[in-house]
C-alpha cells in the first residue's frame, strides 16, 4: 500500500508540473538559437535512444547521454523545448522496451519532475531564464546555475528512484537513495558535467556542434573499453558466468537484505566424472561439456539469482530472498538437471552433480564463511553421487575432528606408530597357508591401537593418502621378503582406495618396491572394492591393466555388493573375488544367500578365477563354503590379523596342532 501511494503522488506530480510547464510555455526563440536547440533535441533524443552499458560494483547499468543535452536546452531556450523531446525519446524507449504501464508512467513523470527541479535550479542561480540574447554566450553565473541544475537533476533522480525502491523491497529509504547514487557514479556526474562545456560550444557557433559530437564519442569509448575491462575482470571466460569475484559481490548484496523469512542461499555444484570425461576425451570436449552445464544451471535458477563458475568443474549459485523449501527445491532440480546426456560431437556423454547448500542468516552472515558451510554440504552430498544436500552443524565439528586426526596421523606415521597387520588366508580343503591380507593399524600414544576404520576415511581424500599407502606396500613386502627367505612362500594382498587405484604412479611405485625388495610381481596382489571401481572407470581400468601386465594379481572385494559387479568382470582383468561377508554369513541359515554365493562360487570356477570368502566365524559357514568349492577362506574362525612376526608362529601351531587337510 505505502509503495501504491508513493507511486501515484508521483504521478500527480509529474502531471501537475507538465501542466504548468505547458500552460506557461514560452515558444518564442531568437535567431541562432532555433539551429542550437534543434541540435540539443536531436542529441537529446539519440542519446536517449542509443544509452551505453557499463558494469557498475557487479551489476550491469545502463546510462545515457540525455540528461547532458537536456540541460543544454533548459538553459538555451523555453522549458517546453527541453520537456517535448525528452518525454518522447523516452516514451519510444518504454514501449521498445515493454515496460509495464506503471512503470512508464513513472519514468515520465519522474523526468519530468527532473527536468523542472533543474530548470527551477537554474533560474535560483541565475536570475534570469534564459542565455544572454545579444552574445548567446552563457555567462560565468549561468555556467554555476547550469552547475546547479544538473545537482538538482541528479539528486531528484536519485531520490525518487530510491524511495520507490526502498518501498518495494522494505529496506531502509535513506539507505536506498544513498545506493542509487553510488550506482550512479562516477558516470552520471560526468555525463551531466559536460553540460555547460556543451552549452558554451553551441552558444559560440552552431558549427561547433561536431564538437559536440567527439564529446561525445570520446565518453562512448571510455565506457565502452571500461566495460570490457570490467567483463573480463568479473566473468569467466571459458562460459560467461561469472567468477569468483563477482559471485562474492552478489552474495554480499543480498546477504546485506537478507531476513529469516526471507534468505540467502549459496549452493555449491561439482560434477562427478568431470575428470575422466576430460583426460578421456579431451580437453575440447571437457570446454563444450562445461558450456553446457552453465547453461543448464542459468536456465534452472533463471531471475531467482545468479550462477558463477568457480573454476574447473565447479559452480556456484547464490538464491535472493528464498526459503531453505525453494532452496531445497532449486538444489534437486540441479543435482538432477544432467540425467538427461550430454551430446557432444556425436557422443552422448553422461554426467552427475551433487550439491550442497547453506544459508544467510541462518548459517552464516559472512559471505565466505557461507560459501565454505556450502562446501562442506557439497563434500557430504559427493558421499553419494547425484545428491544435494543442505549444511549440517554436526558435519563441520565431524570436519575439524577429521583435520585434527589428519594431523595426528602425519606425525604418527613420521614416527613409525603405523604398523600393519596380517590376516590369513588359507585353502579350502588343505588349510594350507596360501596369502595374506594386509591391514593397517595405528599404534596411537593415547588412544591405543586404533582400526582402519577410524582413521582411513578421514586420510583418503587428503594427499597423506600417497605417503600412506607407500608406507604398506613397503611394510607389507619387506614381511613377505622375510617370510620367503625363511621357506614360507606366501603372497600378500593390499587394499587400495578410489584415489589411490586411479594414480598414474601406482604401477611404477609398485614395481619400485618389488625390486626394492627382490620380489616377483605374483607374491603381490591388488585389492579393490566395486565403489573404488566407479569412481574413475576409465582411469582406473588403465592402472589396473598396467599392474596386471606386470603380474600383479587382482582382486575385486565385496564383490556382489554393487550394481556392476558383473560388468567389472567382463571389462577387468580379475584374477580374484571375495565374496562379501554379509553373504557369507547367511549361507547357514538362509537360502536364498547360500544360493547367491553358490552362484558366485560356479561363475568364478567358469571363468577361471580363485574366489575367497571373507568373514568366515563358524565352523557350519566353512562346512558350507568348502562343500560349495570355495577356493579359499579367509576369518577369525581361522585367524585374527595379527603382526608379521606372529603369523609364522600361528603357521607352525596350526602345523603342529593337526595333520588333517583342513585348518582346525
Amino acid at each position: 500500500m505505502p509503495l501504491r501511494i508513493y507511486l501515484g503522488a508521483v504521478y500527480l506530480a509529474g502531471a501537475a508540473a507538465a501542466g504548468w510547464m505547458l500552460a506557461t510555455a514560452s515558444w518564442v526563440v531568437h535567431g541562432e538559437l532555433q539551429a542550437v536547440l534543434a541540435v540539443a533535441a536531436v542529441l537529446l533524443v539519440l542519446g536517449e535512444l542509443f544509452p551505453m552499458r557499463l558494469w557498475s560494483r557487479g551489476n550491469p547499468q545502463e546510462y545515457t547521454m540525455s540528461g547532458a543535452f537536456a540541460l543544454v536546452l533548459l538553459n538555451t531556450g523555453p522549458l517546453v523545448y527541453a520537456l517535448l523531446p525528452a518525454i518522447a525519446a523516452l516514451l519510444v524507449v518504454e514501449v521498445r522496451e515493454r515496460k509495464p504501464l506503471r512503470v512508464a508512467a513513472f519514468n515520465v513523470a519522474q523526468n519530468i519532475l527532473m527536468l523542472g527541479a533543474a530548470r527551477l535550479a537554474i533560474c535560483a542561480i541565475e536570475r534570469v531564464g534564459v542565455s544572454d540574447p545579444i552574445t548567446g554566450v552563457p555567462a560565468g553565473q549561468q555556467l554555476i546555475g547550469l552547475a546547479g541544475g544538473a545537482v538538482a537533476y541528479f539528486l531528484v533522480n536519485n531520490i525518487l528512484t530510491g524511495t520507490a525502491f526502498a518501498l518495494s523491497s522494505g529496506s531502509g529509504v535513506p539507505r536506498s537513495i544513498l545506493s542509487s547514487m553510488r550506482e550512479e557514479f562516477p558516470v552520471t556526474p560526468i555525463v551531466l558535467g559536460v553540460s555547460p562545456m556543451i552549452a558554451a560550444s553551441l552558444a559560440f557557433s552552431i558549427w561547433t556542434a561536431p564538437l559536440c559530437v567527439l564529446v561525445i564519442v570520446a565518453i562512448r569509448t571510455a565506457v565502452m573499453i571500461a566495460t570490457r575491462h570490467e567483463i573480463a575482470a568479473l566473468h569467466d571466460s571459458l562460459t560467461g558466468l561469472p567468477n569468483r569475484t563477482l559471485l562474492l559481490m552478489r552474495l554480499r548484496e543480498s546477504m546485506a537484505d537478507a531476513t529469516p523469512e526471507r534468505q540467502t542461499a549459496a549452493l555449491m555444484i561439482d560434477l562427478d566424472r568431470f575428470k575422466e570425461i576430460n583426460d578421456t576425451l579431451g580437453h575440447s570436449v571437457g570446454d563444450e561439456l562445461l558450456k553446457v552445464v552453465a547453461q543448464r544451471l542459468t536456465e534452472i535458477t533463471g531471475s531467482r539469482g545468479t550462477v558463477a563458475r568457480l573454476g574447473g568443474d565447479e559452480f556456484a549459485i547464490v538464491l535472493n530472498r528464498t526459503t531453505a523449501a525453494t532452496t531445497d527445491r532449486l538444489a534437486g532440480e540441479a543435482a538432477a538437471a544432467f540425467v538427461e546426456p550430454i551430446r557432444i560431437a556425436d557422443m552422448s556423454l553422461t554426467v552427475t552433480a551433487s550439491v550442497g547448500a547453506a544459508l544467510s542468516p541462518q548459517h552464516a552472515v559472512d559471505a565466505e564463511k557461507l560459501l565454505h558451510l556450502a562446501d562442506l554440504a557439497l563434500y557430504a552430498a559427493k558421499q553419494e553421487r547425484g545428491r544435494h544436500a543442505f549444511y549440517d552443524p554436526e558435519s563441520e565439528e565431524h570436519s575439524t575432528a577429521s583435520s585434527v586426526l589428519v594431523g595426528e596421523l602425519q606425525r604418527g606415521l613420521g614416527k613409525g606408530e603405523l604398523v600393519v597387520f596380517y590376516q590369513p588366508k588359507v585353502d579350502a580343503l588343505t588349510g594350507a597357508l596360501i596369502g595374506v591380507e594386509a591391514l593397517v593399524r595405528w599404534q596411537h600414544p593415547t588412544r591405543g591401537l586404533l582400526p582402519p576404520g577410524r582413521f582411513l576415511p578421514a586420510v583418503e581424500n587428503t594427499p597423506l593418502v600417497v605417503p600412506l599407502t607407500a608406507h604398506v606396500i613397503d611394510s607389507a613386502l619387506a614381511a613377505v621378503r622375510g617370510w620367503r627367505d625363511r621357506g614360507l612362500a606366501i603372497s600378500v594382498a593390499i587394499n587400495l582406495t578410489a584415489r589411490q587405484v586411479a594414480s598414474e604412479d601406482l604401477p611404477r611405485q609398485i614395481e619400485a618396491a618389488l625390486a626394492l625388495h627382490g620380489l616377483p610381481s605374483q607374491a603381490l596382489v591388488v585389492e579393490v572394492t566395486e565403489s573404488s571401481l566407479m569412481a574413475n572407470p576409465a582411469q582406473t581400468r588403465t592402472v589396473l591393466g598396467r599392474l596386471r601386465e606386470m603380474g600383479v594379481g587382482l582382486s575385486m572385494d565385496d564383490f556382489g555388493t554393487g550394481y556392476s559387479s558383473f560388468t567389472h568382470l567382463r571389462d577387468l582383468p580379475v584374477t580374484e573375488i571375495k565374496i562379501d561377508q554379509s553373504f557369507v554369513a547367511g549361507t547357514v541359515d538362509s537360502v536364498r544367500s547360500a544360493a547367491l554365493v553358490k552362484s558366485i562360487i560356479d561363475l568364478a570356477h567358469n571363468l577361471g578365477l580363485n574366489v575367497v570368502a571373507e568373514g568366515v566365524e563358524t565352523t557350519e559357514c566353512r562346512s558350507v563354503l568348502t562343500g560349495m568349492g570355495c577356493t579359499m577362506l579367509q576369518g577369525y574362525l581361522l585367524a585374527r590379523p595379527m603382526p608379521a612376526d606372529q603369523l609364522e608362529q600361528w603357521y607352525a601351531a596350526q602345523l603342529a596342532l593337526t595333520a588333517e587337510p583342513a585348518v582346525a
